[in-house]
């Protein structure tokens, strides 16, 4: 009975430095806005054909950089003051940018074969900044579109690679969702549940902030189904500096595609 009692009363002790860890979405969005400016690095397929929209089945063999470096990355966004990076783990043509179990369609089956969010995690937490992932719901390779009838297994697809980044990559400060309840994209939240799907982000790791690059579309004194109002300025979406008075960002292209 003693050394039960000593597991329970451990167990117990790890639950409460847990919760002890946890903040609060008021510190986190504080915390987020006093980041200031961070890089966004959108490099994927997308990156080889010269588009922002991909054919959603063109062959991973063309995705063949020679001399690619994460830490060149990091070390350009500290240059410029950057406090953070947002990566592109997954767009909307569904080429995954990590080692994942969920599909074969990433990273590992082409001529480069590396783990490149591992490679570029690594490399953010050695440099002590902050991680950000952008993800698409919208996924046109494995046809979670809107002109394609909806089925439980397509959120389960989801969540399962959310699973992978949430636990094998160590902390992550926020997810960019895009994609999702879009004028343009028509996946709505009934079709992908926003609460089962911020609950379990939230499950997994509670200090990460949830966003969806829809600021625009939703009044603009309230957040609505986002931690952060998040604005997608190359598409017309602006964050006013004058009226504004939620916690946001507004990511700014350098470049047509």
């Amino acid at each position: 009975m003693k050394r039960v009692f000593i597991v329970i009363f451990c167990l117990a002790a790890l639950s409460v430095t847990a919760r002890a860890q946890q903040k609060s979405l008021h510190q986190l969005q504080q915390e987020f806005v006093d980041l200031r400016f961070g890089m966004f690095v959108h490099f994927g397929l997308p990156t080889f054909q010269e588009a922002d929209w991909t054919d959603p089945d063109l062959s991973p063999s063309v995705f063949n950089p020679s001399r690619l470096d994460t830490r060149q990355w990091v070390k350009v966004a500290q240059s410029a003051g950057c406090k953070f990076i947002c990566v592109s783990v997954k767009h909307h043509a569904g080429f995954c940018m990590w080692n994942t179990a969920t599909t074969d369609y990433s990273i590992m089956n082409t001529p480069l074969g590396r783990d490149v969010l591992k490679e570029l995690t690594t490399a953010l937490q050695e440099a002590g900044m902050q991680v950000m992932y952008h993800f698409s719901i919208l996924d046109t390779h494995h046809r979670i579109r809107p002109t394609i009838p909806f089925t439980p297994e397509k959120t389960e697809f989801i969540k399962a690679q959310l699973r992978e980044l949430l636990t094998a990559y160590g902390p992550v400060n926020a997810i960019m969702f895009d994609g999702w309840d879009a004028p343009w994209g028509r996946i709505s939240y009934a079709d992908v549940s926003f609460p089962e799907i911020y609950n379990f982000i939230k499950d997994l790791q509670p200090n990460c902030l949830v966003m969806d690059l829809n600021g625009s579309k939703y009044p603009k004194e309230a957040l609505f189904y986002s931690d952060i109002s998040s604005y997608e300025q190359g598409a017309g979406q602006k964050i006013s500096a004058d009226i504004n008075t939620l916690p946001a960002m507004s990511c700014y292209p350098l470049q047509r595609t």
